[in-house]
């Protein structure tokens, strides 16, 4: 896939990318997981959401929050499982890519940045479950009502697994040129080529929320393998 454009989201303007939980499929996610993604943030806001879906019962939060520090939560009811890197792994002004995984029953998740692993230790709560719930998948947002917190920047190749990929398949993949939406395990990956339609066959596409843009600073270009032509006489 050619790499055109990336969503541009401003926390001024409230702006994020949802559908509701009765429209997707294979968001509710109970057991193993990775979430993906390219960022490139304008400002580092208090729990600026990557993806959610939780207002504080069930489900997940992916979230760097305003340290620079990447932060995945899991819910499981009321029941919680925090994990946290050290402050500053994230900077604004520059394209980074995320991984983070998560073996819900054994209770540990990973993060890799850049094709770096970095430690991403369990800073709070306890649960080795993690429950669904009703409220809509969300990316640029965390929470709802009168806490809602908002991502500042870029964001581009956006992916759910319900699986945990390993780093040689995250380094493999991380940029999409070989990459099939029916991959083994692939939930959603939305590539905000100018849309905000899900790549995949489960059609998760997404709303556009206070009108979030796009932008063309994307995080790499595929290249074009060259074909000599053969002229023959």
């Amino acid at each position: 896939m050619i790499q055109t454009h990336s969503t541009d989201l401003e926390r001024d303007s409230s702006q994020y990318w949802s559908i509701a939980d009765a429209s997707q499929t294979g968001l509710g996610l109970t057991s193993n997981f990775t979430f993906e993604a390219w960022v490139n943030p304008e400002s580092l806001t208090t729990n600026g959401a990557i993806i959610t879906k939780s207002q504080g019962t069930g489900g997940y939060n992916f979230i760097i929050a305003s340290t620079g520090a990447v932060q995945l939560v899991i819910r499981n009811g009321a029941a919680y499982r925090q994990f946290e890197t050290a402050s500053s792994v994230i900077t604004t002004g520059a394209w980074q890519h995320i991984a983070v995984t998560c073996n819900v029953s054994a209770g540990t998740a990973t993060c890799r940045v850049d094709g770096t692993n970095i430690s991403f230790p369990t800073v709070d709560g306890t649960t080795t479950a993690m429950t669904t719930n009703a409220v809509s998948f969300k990316i640029g947002v965390s929470y709802g009502g009168a806490l809602e917190f908002y991502y500042d920047g870029l964001l581009d190749d956006v992916r759910v697994w319900n699986d945990i990929r390993t780093d040689q398949e995250v380094d493999d993949n991380k940029e999409n040129c070989n990459l099939s939406p029916s991959e083994a395990g692939l939930v959603s990956w939305w590539a905000f080529n100018n849309d905000g339609n899900d790549e995949t066959s489960n059609n998760n596409d997404l709303t556009n929320n206070n009108s979030a843009t796009f932008s063309t600073n994307v995080q790499y270009v595929c290249a074009v393998a060259f074909i000599p032509q053969v002229v023959i006489f």
